[in-house]
Order: structure tokens, then C-alpha cells, then sequence
């Protein structure tokens, strides 16, 4: 198999897991929305990958779509007003990667993906579920990968939002 096989194997696994919370897909992206929260989850593939080899990770945010600027993407990852990566759901939070070079290490590195997401991304992602939450999660300043002056912009775009 090739790195292209390794990656469309983990993107049906994911979509399988992840339609049915509620989940759709464009690409290798994620989403889905509610109550003016967009949830994204991206696979992102390393650039030291090789034809054989695939190095992977996966990027979680919360987005919320009245506020993004107009030459934010709306789907991407990049454009969250809340962003993680997967590694910094475990116990000892870290930047976690999968080397998949086989089909086995493919199904081993999708089993242990779905256990973070079920046990641990996925509540996490729950419960930022309306802009009011996501204001919450930043000013409680719950987001090792948002700046400063990010954290501090979007708070003050979503206090601009009429309330619920």
C-alpha cells in the first residue's frame, strides 16, 4: 500500500466514527455545527512523509462563523478561535504523531485516534457548544495553541455578538 492508501483508510475510519456525531466531511477536514459553533477536525499529513510512509496528526478547533474575519477559511483548522491537537488530549499532553507504513500500523494508529477522540476530544469539543461557551473556554484560557493577542481579539468580536 501506499502513503496515499494509509491516508484514504484513516479518513473512512474517521468519517465512519464521526458521522455518527453528527459529522460530515470536505476532504480531509471534519465538521459540523451548532447553535453558532462550527467543531473542525482535521487530519494533517507531515511533510516528511514518503510514498510508502505517512506521518499524521490531528488538528480539533471551534469556530465561531459571525465572527471569522473574510479572508479566514471557513473550514480549515487554521481559522479556529479555539484550536488543539490531538496529542494534547492525552495524559501527558505532547505533539502526537502516527507513523503508518503498513496496513497494521494503519488499523493501530486508527484505534488509538478513536479512543482520544471518544474519551477525550470529543467532550471536550461538547462542551464548547454556543459562543457564550467558547468565550468561556478562552477567558479561562484553555487553549495552549491560541496567542495572546488572538485570544484577546476574539473575545472581543464574540462580546460584540448579540446575545442568544
Amino acid at each position: 500500500m501506499s502513503s496515499d492508501d494509509y491516508i484514504k483508510t484513516i479518513l473512512a475510519a474517521l468519517q465512519k466514527f464521526l458521522r455518527t456525531r453528527g459529522f460530515k466531511k470536505k476532504e480531509s477536514t471534519f465538521w459540523r455545527e451548532s447553535k453558532g459553533i462550527r467543531h473542525l477536525i482535521g487530519l494533517q499529513r507531515s511533510q516528511s512523509s514518503t510514498a510508502s510512509s505517512v506521518r499524521v496528526t490531528l488538528n480539533l478547533a471551534v469556530i465561531c462563523p459571525a465572527i471569522l474575519s473574510s479572508w479566514d477559511p471557513q473550514y480549515s483548522v487554521w481559522s479556529g478561535h479555539w484550536k488543539e491537537r490531538i496529542g494534547s488530549f492525552e495524559p501527558t499532553p505532547s505533539d502526537k504523531w502516527w507513523v503508518v507504513d503498513s496496513a497494521a500500523s494503519a488499523e493501530s494508529a486508527v484505534a488509538e485516534i478513536l479512543a482520544i477522540l471518544e474519551t477525550r476530544a470529543l467532550p471536550e469539543l461538547d462542551r464548547i457548544d454556543s459562543p457564550a461557551r467558547l468565550a468561556e473556554t478562552l477567558q479561562a484560557g484553555a487553549s495552549r495553541s491560541v496567542g495572546e493577542i488572538e485570544r484577546e481579539r476574539t473575545l472581543q468580536r464574540l462580546a460584540a455578538l448579540p446575545p442568544d
